[in-house]
């Protein structure tokens, strides 16, 4: 009885390995390294650059990343994080209530107009000015019918200058 036992429980060890390494070989096989852009979710213009990313939810913000290391992380209004692998940018962006601090590798401070939002069919434009002595920004996003984000377009530096974030 027990020697019947045991001869099963090999059995099924033997097969669930087995059945382990043909689902692994079938996986790797299948492996492609190139890019498929139909799996991003998300696509950022900045410095006549384009990235594609996915959208990674976190408590109380979105990072967006890509396998190259830049990652932009929203708070549900505002990017307030950019960081672009083999460059200089790494910004970080503090809101209060009128202003926006600007840190990283330069630093300086605009002033900045509340939200105002406005109907573009079925969708809503939130628009936001924010400007200091030497540069205006016209900020805005968009939030379809579903209420999703669905476009982001940010000031983010004078070295970056705008990102635009776009759902795709």
């Amino acid at each position: 009885m027990i020697k019947n036992f045991l001869l099963l429980v090999i059995f099924i060890i033997y097969q669930g390995c087995a059945s382990y390494s043909t689902q692994l070989t079938a996986l790797q096989s299948s492996r492609d390294d190139t890019v498929d852009v139909d799996q991003f979710l998300w696509s950022a213009k900045y410095l006549d650059q384009e990235a594609y990313l996915y959208p990674i939810s976190l408590d109380d913000q979105t990072a967006f990343a890509n396998q190259d290391g830049l990652i932009i992380r929203f708070n549900g209004w505002e990017i307030f994080q950019v960081i672009i692998p083999e460059s200089d940018i790494n910004a970080v962006l503090n809101y209060m209530p009128d202003q926006v601090i600007v840190t990283g590798s330069y630093n300086y401070q605009m002033i900045c107009s509340p939200w105002e939002a406005e109907s573009i069919g079925a969708s809503m434009k939130h628009n936001r000015q924010c400007s200091d002595d030497q540069t205006s920004a016209d900020n805005y996003l968009v939030v379809n019918e579903l209420g999703e984000t669905v476009e982001i377009h940010q000031f983010i530096s004078d070295d970056l200058g705008f990102l635009n974030l776009k759902k795709l």
